[in-house]
């Protein structure tokens, strides 16, 4: 588009990039005439912003890393949501299990302060208690 060949002409003068990690930014330059004549035919089909996609053959890794062949694309959502339950199911579990750590945790904290506040435990010294069966 910037050279041209011998059948083609060129179609822009200068194109600059001004890309980020986030967005693509590109400035192209080109004359009044070329711009009229790509409007007219169509930005995205002159520039070659978009491309129509089929989905004839639908062969793609599974979650083994294996290749798969899949007949529609609800068999692909299928194996990917089956796939993301059992995950999701993991992970909530886990979380669970943690909170119930974290928990417990804080609750024998909790029991320590207050046993020390009311007495009823005594570090550093040996207690021995009697109790008498009635």
């Amino acid at each position: 588009m910037l050279n041209g060949t011998e059948k083609v002409p060129p179609l822009i003068t200068d194109y600059k990039e001004y890309h980020t990690d986030t967005t693509v930014r590109f400035l192209v330059k080109m004359t009044e005439e070329k711009l009229r004549e790509a409007e007219a035919a169509g930005l995205h089909k002159v520039f070659k912003l978009q491309n129509p996609l089929t989905c004839n053959s639908m062969v793609l890794f599974d979650h083994v890393g294996s290749l798969k062949k899949y007949e529609s694309v609800q068999d692909i959502f299928k194996d990917f949501f089956e796939l993301r339950m059992k995950y999701y199911v993991l992970r909530k579990d886990w979380m669970a299990g943690m909170l119930g750590a974290e928990s417990a945790k804080l609750s024998n904290q909790a029991r320590f302060i207050l046993e020390k506040i009311q007495g009823t435990l005594i570090i550093g010294k040996l207690i021995v208690l009697h109790l008498s069966h009635k």
